[in-house]
């Protein structure tokens, strides 16, 4: 090995005297595994159920993490368990927050919405929509259904798909409508969500996208001569609204357990391969 190798490898383990075992026993292995582990659950179950209502609170106590497990790195440098733990540790530290943030933005954020907000039921779709503007869920009345033969799709990359719902006795203004991306063709087709299915009359707003599709409505109100209520509820057509908010929660936990088993397998290898290098900085020490 070259010479500025071995120095560097001294620099970051000690130099040790003659003889003298660098290696990692079986229970400081254990503890590089079990302790960023805990870092991290502490971290996920934080940004599962904390950080939407204070974000601020979790992104301190990870910065905090963060600094105080490079001081240690630093401070520790010369001991190769609690080198090696502080830089464990820290990385779990900066991945879990970055899959924390994505779970969140991805996925849990809707879950948050949804169980935030309220549920109405036997909703008529020639109701006002600004009386569910806080609404989450929507279950409407008997014979409720999705007029797919107005429906419009605007494309601007992704396709916006839009379809009035409606009842026997249609609406002078459309106050709730369907909407999906890229599961609509230009005019008079809609496969959003559950809208194939018969049993469907239920509805989980649509939080996101509004632009988009509005500027659909717009195009269906000019294309079929119907009028749109000024601020209508947009939703996601669905049998079962409950089932949308437990699969949002369901996907967003299962991000952070993928993240979780790719770091502890990652760590796992890691550690097992410490102790060849240890043992090789203890020739570079010996006199």
């Amino acid at each position: 090995m070259p010479p500025g190798s071995a120095q560097s490898l001294v620099a970051v383990f000690g130099k040790g005297g003659p003889g003298e075992t660098r290696t990692l026993d079986r229970n400081q292995k254990i503890l590089l595994y079990i302790v960023p582990c805990l870092f991290s659950l502490v971290l996920y179950v934080l940004f599962a159920n904390v950080y939407h209502r204070a974000w601020h609170v979790v992104l301190t106590l990870a910065v905090s993490a963060f600094i105080t497990l490079i001081v240690v790195a630093y401070l520790r440098s010369d001991i190769p368990f609690h080198f090696w733990l502080a830089a464990f540790s820290l990385f779990a530290v900066c991945t879990t927050t970055l899959v924390g943030v994505l779970s969140y933005h991805m996925v849990l954020s809707e879950y948050w919405l949804l169980y935030d907000s309220n549920t109405y039921t036997n909703i008529l779709p020639s109701e006002p929509a600004s009386g569910y503007a806080d609404a989450g869920k929507l279950v409407f009345a008997d014979g409720t259904r999705v007029d797919a033969t107005k429906a419009l799709g605007y494309k601007d990359g992704d396709t916006y798909c839009v379809a009035p719902i409606v009842d026997d006795l249609e609406p002078a203004l459309v106050e709730f409508w369907a909407v999906g991306r890229n599961c609509c063709g230009a005019r008079g087709s809609f496969e959003c969500d559950d809208a194939w299915d018969r049993k469907a009359r239920s509805g989980v707003v649509a939080f996101g996208g509004r632009e988009k599709y509005s500027a659909a409505m717009r195009m269906a109100e000019a294309a079929y001569g119907i009028a749109s209520a000024e601020t209508p509820v947009l939703v996601h057509w669905v049998v079962e609204p409950e089932q949308i908010e437990t699969k949002s929660w369901r996907i967003g936990i299962s991000i952070m357990l993928v993240g979780l088993l790719i770091q502890q397998l990652l760590f796992a290898a890691i550690a097992l391969g410490l102790n060849s290098a240890l043992q090789a900085n203890m020739f570079f020490g010996e006199r």
